[in-house]
């Protein structure tokens, strides 16, 4: 990704050369290959963050089989405690609005995360070299602030996608039909 950051930056210059010398079709283009260059750069950028979220869930399947786990002897205690005066039913349905909910969650993120494309006009570009020629003509030019990005390769990166594994299936959690009951009026 700093090569790209770099292609960038580079298309920009050029096109400030360009425009310096009188080629304004040519400072065009470079300006083209400079928002190409930065949709792949997003692109990039969001798969790389998708990355690392599924590293991330894979480390915390672990803490998740805890949460599920203490979801079990709390129910059990509970139990206990309320001598069957608890509905399995209505616990059941609880912890599956619960679920479908996060779901739902989950699907606007992703839904939200995802890069659009856009198909730029003339008009933008021609706008954006005004704005280069303006600041060649202030006497006071400010510079580029640089994005950081993590400085991971495309192997790096096939190779952690690769060592992704799927949890277990013995940490999903499993519904029980035997333990249903009707609830009752205190």
């Amino acid at each position: 990704m700093d090569t790209l950051d770099e292609s960038i930056l580079h298309c920009q210059e050029t096109a400030k050369d360009l425009l310096n010398k009188g080629y304004k079709s040519k400072a065009m283009l470079s300006m083209k290959k400079k928002k190409r260059l930065e949709i792949v750069l997003k692109k990039k950028s969001v798969a790389f963050d998708n990355i690392e979220n599924l590293l991330c869930q894979l480390r915390n399947a672990g803490t998740e089989k805890m949460i599920l786990d203490a979801y079990r002897s709390g129910v059990l205690a509970i139990k206990k405690t309320t001598s069957g005066e608890l509905d399995l039913d209505n616990i059941d349905e609880v912890m599956s609005d619960v679920k479908g909910a996060l779901d739902d969650y989950s699907e606007v993120q992703n839904t939200l995360a995802r890069p659009m494309s856009h198909d730029y006009s003339s008009e933008e570009f021609e706008e954006e070299l005004a704005s280069i020629i303006a600041e060649n003509d202030s006497p006071v030019k400010e510079k580029r602030r640089k994005e950081s990005h993590p400085k991971v390769s495309d192997e790096e990166l096939l190779r952690r996608l690769e060592a992704l594994r799927a949890p277990p299936e013995d940490t999903l959690p499993v519904k029980k039909k035997g333990l249903l009951k009707p609830l009752r009026a205190p």
